[in-house]
């Protein structure tokens, strides 16, 4: 039974993770951009103005977010 439980080693999964976390990472913040820009222009009563501003607020949120996370 013990010949079927692979081993692994920390480099190999600090490797793993170096790679699967900026892919996650990326893809959560393009998924929630791109899904939150038509979906406010979309919402009733939100007036051009009034979705641009919500975009920048989620702009200057997501770039707070970032810096967090990369320090």
């Amino acid at each position: 039974m013990a010949k079927f439980l692979i081993v692994y080693n920390k480099e190999m999964i600090f490797r793993v993770l170096q790679i699967a976390v900026p892919f996650i990472w990326f893809g959560l913040i393009g998924g929630i951009s791109f899904m939150e820009a038509p979906l406010k222009f979309q919402a009733p009563n939100i007036t051009i103005p009034l979705g641009l501003g919500m975009g920048v607020l989620f702009s200057k949120h997501l770039i707070k977010a970032k810096l967090c996370w990369q320090f």
